[in-house]
């Protein structure tokens, strides 16, 4: 499978900033951020998730992704994500009969705002979730980190399980991340993870651990 994400908005920054200070009846001058500063600015944003972080989109391109994955992504509505799928028509594909759902691989591009991925994140990246669903998250979620690109590599810390917001699973049938998540903080950090900010950082250096283990075994 391949991935490219890419930042449809210009100048994104300035474009939450020039709406942030709009709502208190000022204007943005466009700010020249120094090293770090845009992170922790994007971080500040995804954590108050006001409705001015709307004004960023951008897409997210799969290729080569098995169609029932797809179809669970495609799902996901919640804030107005706009997905494109891969027609599987045997008359667009010359002819090819169609095969079951996990045995097609096809192309398929969402666009997003920060707030409609980290919901798509909060159920798909639940443990109780298809498991080949949630490594496509996990894999793109890696490769916003990557991009050096502030806003992705924010975004990617803010992506996290329903549990991780809401400090506890609220599911019937738990799957017991949370609870190793805890233990993992108790022995690795010993601090305070009550803190939203904490919580998250915490969550980002675990979910790494976890998936290590997870795909090494």
């Amino acid at each position: 499978m391949k991935i490219q994400i890419e930042m449809l908005t210009t100048k994104p920054a300035h474009q939450v900033r020039k709406a942030n200070a709009l709502t208190i009846g000022k204007v943005a001058k466009e700010k020249v951020f120094r090293q770090g500063e845009e992170h922790d600015f994007w971080k500040e944003q995804m954590l108050h998730l006001h409705s001015t972080l709307n004004k960023v989109r951008f897409n997210i391109i799969l290729k080569d992704v098995r169609a029932d994955v797809v179809s669970q992504l495609v799902r996901h509505t919640k804030k107005a994500p706009i997905p494109t799928v891969q027609s599987s028509r045997p008359d667009w594909n010359g002819g090819q009969k169609r095969k079951p759902s996990d045995e097609t691989y096809i192309s398929f591009m969402m666009e997003h705002s920060a707030e409609s991925w980290l919901e798509l994140c909060k159920q798909r990246l639940c443990r109780s979730t298809m498991k080949e669903t949630r490594l496509v998250v996990e894999d793109i979620i890696n490769a916003m980190a990557i991009t050096e690109i502030p806003f992705f590599e924010a975004l990617a810390e803010f992506s996290a399980p329903k549990c991780i917001y809401r400090y506890g699973c609220c599911e019937r049938l738990q799957c017991g991340y949370f609870n190793r998540f805890l233990k993992h903080v108790d022995s690795v950090f010993g601090g305070d993870r009550n803190d939203i900010k904490t919580r998250f950082y915490m969550h980002d250096c675990f979910s790494v651990t976890e998936q290590r283990e997870n795909r090494d075994s």
